[in-house]
């Protein structure tokens, strides 16, 4: 997003191109001779901009057709991605959302192989191609490419989201890896590049799916520290120290000003305060970006409620009282325990 610009809407989805992709194009028909081979480079560019551009909205339109949304069409350097609003519910819906693009292509470059067979005009073996490199390249099974994620999708039918995930990541980085190994006996960077990509995207998607895996089986009573007393805005840092020490579990102690919660004082910051600086205030190490949410439920959406509010804590209330605490440095702390 920092470094992109918007071009567009397309089915009410906003489209977004990377300078780094603009650059990119720039530079080739900077190389390319003038002439017929200059209007035909940027012929080409313009297609391989279409194509993947259609190629993203298929993902998008496909998504759309199970209830998830498409934030923003973003062309990159490497393509480009469909940033979609959630999951997908089921490993069919991911599959067919996945799927989607690269057929999408390939029956593009099928129709436009047989108009060119038809009425013999170049323009149409100018499209094809294209169409027909990124549908295949897309089907390849490496995972987090598109043919990886129906690799993925068709493993979970079997073995379930976590083991699908590992495999299909496994097999991405061994697919990635030996690109990277033919790249480098025969002198291809771009498909060092590529491999090296590919093996990076899939490490951190499997650790993005494998922690929303572990998140979406949690419900946010049993991811939260209970809180006994909270503190109230009048108190001081002596006051914040006698209730760390008898809940010696809670990291962060929300601070109410009468029903209302307008913060929380985390233990560290409290005890450094208190040991260094006779002057402090709770005022001088509150966190008043925090979101606060009533009762129990999943704990995703909560989740995604502290992201779009880029906070690191939730006050938990039940009838509008303070029942807990739940902070991202805590949840890192489950998963790491969940994983060994």
């Amino acid at each position: 997003m920092r470094w992109s610009f918007g071009i567009g809407r397309l089915f009410g989805i906003p489209v977004r191109v990377h300078f780094g992709l603009v650059l990119l194009l720039l530079a080739l028909v900077a190389l390319a001779p003038s002439g017929m081979m200059l209007m035909r480079t940027i012929l080409v560019a313009i297609i391989v901009l279409a194509s993947l551009v259609l190629h993203e909205l298929a993902h998008a339109l496909a998504a759309r057709r199970y209830g998830i949304e498409t934030r923003q069409i973003l062309l990159h350097p490497l393509g480009g991605a469909a940033i979609l609003s959630d999951r997908p519910p089921t490993p069919a819906a991911e599959l067919w959302i996945a799927a989607a693009a690269p057929l999408t292509n390939l029956a593009l470059a099928g129709v436009s192989f047989g108009l060119g067979a038809v009425f013999d005009a170049a323009f149409f073996d100018d499209f094809a191609w294209p169409n027909l490199l990124l549908g295949a390249a897309n089907l390849i099974p490496a995972f987090p490419l598109d043919g990886g994620r129906v690799l993925r999708a068709l493993l979970e039918m079997r073995l379930g989201p976590i083991r699908s995930t590992r495999w299909a990541a496994r097999i991405g980085r061994l697919i990635a890896t030996t690109g990277i190994v033919l790249g480098l006996v025969y002198l291809q960077p771009v498909l060092v590049l590529l491999g090296a990509m590919i093996f990076l995207a899939g490490t951190a998607e499997e650790r993005s799916s494998l922690i929303h895996g572990f998140m979406s089986r949690r419900r946010v009573h049993e991811s939260m520290d209970g809180v006994d007393q909270a503190l109230a805005a009048g108190g001081d840092l002596g006051d914040a120290l006698a209730i760390f020490g008898r809940q010696p579990n809670l990291g962060a102690l929300p601070v109410t000003f009468g029903e209302r919660v307008i913060g929380v004082v985390y233990r560290e910051p409290a005890v450094i305060a208190a040991s260094t600086n006779t002057n402090a205030t709770i005022s001088d190490i509150l966190d008043r970006n925090i979101v606060t949410h009533e009762g129990d439920g999943p704990l995703v959406p909560l989740l995604r409620k502290m992201g779009e509010a880029r906070s690191r804590t939730a006050v938990i209330l039940e009838n509008q009282e303070v029942r807990g605490v739940i902070t991202v440095d805590r949840l890192i702390e489950a998963l790491r325990t969940a994983r060994e």
